[in-house]
């Protein structure tokens, strides 16, 4: 059959269009990214893997970005790559953030480009979103639940009442921090232990090596250092090593990373919470996903989702 033409070109112009409609509305993949902090630390380390292996399985719902920074510290690149993800127009942007105050200006600036945010790991500071009256969704444990399980069972196994202990906490801008520093303070004084001195290491093995190794002179009747975190375990088990005290002083961490299984079997740790940072992950990667496929707005999303913690000794 002949065409002529103008015809073909007719033809042209509506199989065209009616492509270029079907791209219009068509509905493109979610995209979330998801910041953590120090992507050195084994915590983030093992949620990066796990988030790989849920992308693969999910690649046809949605596409993740994951970025970490490279010091436990550096609060401002993590602004940055809020800023940065905004320009790019996620969909949504899953946060763990170094300051539980500082990144909130950011956030709230990606909240008004109606991009989906979720605090995960390290809260938030509640007073600090009424003060700004927002909401903004936490998925994860109870960390001072978390640090209370684990000192109590040190209390009940390896300590008696009038024993004295130290903390090194994580950054005191972290409010994931105070709270296990505050659940191991409860387990003392139900335990009526006596809690000498709270000191930061920064979540850092080499700054909690030398703030154990003070502590560890400064109170020589120590029986154990309760650490917010496994990084800090590591540098404190060290520190004890050095200064001969193996087997006289306790000491916990907060994590399960790998790094600290091997402590765990040679009782140089007494144990750690396990706190699934995969299972925070794919959780908040979820509630994201579904708030942005169904068009709910942030306020739409429950203030918190809890995951599960549990006690790891050897």
């Amino acid at each position: 059959m002949w065409i002529n033409i103008k015809t073909k070109l007719k033809l042209i112009f509506v199989i065209t269009l009616f492509i270029f409609s079907l791209n219009c509305f068509a509905k493109s993949k979610p995209k979330v990214a998801i910041i953590v902090k120090s992507i050195k630390n084994e915590f983030f380390k093992e949620m990066g893997k796990g988030v790989e292996e849920y992308q693969n399985s999910h690649s046809d719902d949605m596409e993740i970005i994951f970025k970490g920074i490279q010091n436990e510290t550096d609060s401002d690149s993590q602004i940055q790559f809020v800023e940065d993800f905004i320009k790019q127009k996620v969909d949504a942007i899953l946060i763990a953030p170094v300051d539980s105050f500082k990144i909130i200006p950011s956030l709230i600036k990606a909240m008004n480009q109606n991009i989906i945010v979720i605090n995960i790991d390290n809260k938030i500071d509640d007073r600090a979103l009424i003060n700004k009256n927002i909401s903004i969704p936490f998925v994860g444990p109870s960390n001072f639940n978390g640090a209370k399980e684990v000192a109590t069972e040190l209390a009940h196994k390896k300590l008696k009442s009038g024993d004295s202990v130290a903390i090194i906490e994580g950054l005191a801008s972290s409010v994931n921090a105070k709270s296990r520093s505050d659940g191991f303070r409860a387990a003392m004084k139900d335990a009526n232990v006596k809690v000498e001195a709270v000191v930061s290491g920064e979540w850092e093995e080499d700054k909690a090596f030398i703030a154990a190794n003070d502590l560890l002179k400064k109170y020589p009747t120590l029986k154990a250092l309760l650490c917010g975190n496994d990084n800090m375990a590591i540098g404190a088990i060290k520190a004890i090593e050095k200064l001969n005290l193996k087997g006289k002083v306790e000491v916990v961490g907060y994590d399960n990373i790998p790094s600290v299984r091997r402590y765990l079997d040679s009782r140089e740790l007494f144990a750690t919470v396990d706190q699934f940072s995969v299972l925070q992950a794919i959780t908040s990667i979820e509630l994201a996903v579904g708030a942005i496929n169904k068009n709910l707005k942030q306020s739409d999303l429950p203030n918190i989702l809890k995951t599960k913690t549990g006690v790891i000794s050897k």
